[in-house]
């Protein structure tokens, strides 16, 4: 056990690692880091040489020299894997070994001909075999050498972990079995003979880590290939075998389960619910009263061992105490059933939760629940737990419910009447949302429950996809789509550019992350009479929900946006099923005709 650094070898215990949920945060935080990754990796290993040496006053730095020290850094690996050589500073994998014949010594030797470098270390001409001397640590020279800047510095405790993500580190635990954040710290500033000055300039300060902050740890190593990105290799190779590991392989099943409810839903309402949830965790379910929108979230969480609880809202709420609590004039705190139900989500991150707000438009939605978009926005990962959530719901609250965020199981679910008795939504509500209609009712469909109900397997959070496909770079998709797309997104934005209905990057990386998240559910999508795709479901249900209008210019745009979506954009990098939208050019008819009647049309009338 270490505590300050001391190590009690008294009481054997059992090897443990840094678990794999924290290297996947650390080198993403790594890679957003600005650093001149090679330099600094080079330094950092020259530094681990000096310890190794027993510190001499002259070094060798060959690369046979310094192999040991950039083994350490994970640099050198004598594996033939696609996975051995990732810089999490530069984002990338290298295509030779940073070992004996180049790498640190051949970065160190370019040193003394650079503006900083000079002032770091001092080479010895006279010598065979290429030797240095390290001089004292100048703060301005290391700057220059690798542009360091105020901000944008790699964190002291991020590299740390890194410098100990395949080692056993039961001997920095301390005497309750935790690891603490500042005692990996200080191990690998011993490590490396780092002083408080060295560390203060290379890394950003303070840290992102509370000094008694404990890091999650495991009792195996981590396999690199769980935590790394794949390599651009393999990228294309693989990434539709990942995308389908969203895919629990039940879905049919899960289909099956709903048409035996009772109630009447289509395959493509279902698959939609279910890529949309994979997505982003918020969908408004809106339609004509009557056709089971609460049911279906209740339904599928049945069958799928999913928790729910259902909050019916009332026109009277104007702010956020109904649903996550009130202070009392005695100033004690009484939390909303949204606070409870988030801390149960927490406490169970293996069961998705679905928190279903029934009429959720009868208030104005953007009165009760702002406080719980914003927080949505705010998903990162938790340093104490390892697990992906978001910033504190009511901070302001007592301890018991302080730290309650909203975790990646937890997804709202909207149900919304557009009558006289509800309020409009506000496009800062759309925005966020993923929108399923239910106004196509064919009353002469009947479902029949079945003798021998279908069995579904329990579907845990992580076969919701939990930790989610990123909303940045390529939002999953292989390139060439993601260009396609954009290229088509950019097209309907130049349109609604002209009504004041145009949109920004959250919603082109969203409808991106819904076409990839729907890979293997493609074909619940069209129905016998509606030739559809993910892009067209997610185009309607983002994009088009933002129309309305009263002047010609309004119906200038839906006919250009007709004309657009008619014609088969995207070439030959989307499918055939990519390019039918036919739920689209639906809707927009729908608009037309009722703008030729009355001289208004929206998406929601």
């Amino acid at each position: 056990m270490r505590d300050g650094g001391q190590i009690d070898e008294r009481k054997p215990i059992m090897s443990k690692y840094i678990a794999e949920s924290v290297l996947k945060q650390v080198v993403k935080r790594l890679n957003s880091s600005e650093v001149k990754g090679s330099p600094f990796f080079a330094y950092l290993i020259l530094r681990r040489h000096v310890v190794l040496q027993g510190s001499p006053d002259e070094l060798s730095i060959t690369g046979k020299e310094l192999s040991p020290a950039a083994q350490e850094a994970g640099l050198v690996d004598n594996s033939s894997s696609d996975y051995a050589y990732f810089s999490p500073l530069e984002g990338k994998y290298r295509k030779k070994r940073w070992g004996e014949t180049n790498g640190p010594s051949d970065a160190i030797n370019r040193w003394v001909s650079r503006d900083g470098g000079r002032d770091l270390v001092e080479k010895l001409e006279d010598r065979k075999v290429m030797t240095i001397r390290l001089l004292p640590f100048d703060p301005q020279a290391a700057v220059k050498l690798f542009n360091l800047k105020q901000s944008g510095r790699p964190d002291c405790t991020d590299f740390a972990l890194w410098w100990y993500r395949s080692r056993d580190v039961t001997q920095l635990l301390d005497s309750q079995g935790e690891l603490k954040a500042d005692v990996v710290q200080r191990a690998f500033m011993s490590d490396l003979a780092l002083d408080r000055d060295e560390v203060e300039t290379l890394f950003s300060s303070p840290s992102a880590y509370a000094s008694d902050a404990v890091i999650p740890i495991a009792d195996v190593q981590a396999n690199p290939k769980d935590y790394l990105p794949l390599p651009q290799a393999r990228r294309a190779k693989e990434a539709e075998y990942l995308l389908k590991t969203y895919d629990t392989g039940s879905c049919q099943q899960l289909i099956d389960a709903v048409h035996e409810s009772g109630y009447i839903f289509s395959e493509s309402q279902v698959a939609t619910f279910l890529t949309a949830v994979r997505t982003k965790p918020f969908l408004i379910l809106a339609g004509v009263s009557g056709t089971g929108k609460t049911h279906l979230p209740i339904t599928i969480a049945k069958a799928t061992g999913s928790a729910y609880q259902v909050a019916p809202v009332a026109p009277s709420w104007i702010d956020s105490s109904q649903l996550v609590g009130y202070r009392d004039i005695e100033g004690t705190f009484h939390p909303g059933p949204l606070l409870l139900f988030a801390k149960k989500a927490q406490e169970n991150p293996e069961t998705e939760h679905f928190f279903i707000l029934d009429e959720m438009n009868l208030a104005r939605v953007e009165y009760y629940l702002s406080e719980v978009l914003s927080c949505m926005e705010t998903m990162e990962v938790n340093q104490s737990t390892g697990r992906l959530e978001s910033s504190p719901i009511a901070p302001e609250s007592d301890s018991r419910y302080r730290d309650v965020g909203i975790p990646s199981n937890l997804c709202f679910i909207g149900s919304v009447n557009m009558d006289e008795s509800t309020q409009p939504i506000s496009k800062k509500v759309l925005d966020r949302a993923f929108i399923l209609e239910f106004n196509d009712v064919d009353l002469t469909a009947q479902n029949k429950p079945a003798r021998t109900p279908t069995v579904v397997q329990s579907w845990t959070a992580a076969d919701w996809g939990a930790d989610r496909i990123p909303l940045f770079g390529t939002c999953g998709l292989e390139t060439d789509e993601f260009q396609a797309i954009s290229a088509l997104l950019q097209d309907i934005n130049t349109i609604f550019r002209t009504g004041g209905f145009n949109f920004g990057f959250r919603l082109r990386n969203e409808v991106c992350a819904f076409v990839a998240n729907a890979r293997g559910l493609e074909q619940y999508f069209s129905e016998p009479n509606t030739c559809s795709s993910p892009l067209d479901m997610a185009i309607k249900s983002k994009i088009l929900t933002r129309l309305e209008g009263h002047t010609l210019l309004f119906a200038d745009i839906l006919k250009d946006l007709r004309d657009l979506l008619t014609i088969d954009s995207g070439g030959d990098a989307l499918s055939d099923a990519a390019t039918a939208r036919q739920r689209s050019l639906n809707k927009i008819s729908d608009m037309s005709s009722m703008f030729e009647r009355i001289g208004y049309a929206s998406y929601w009338a």
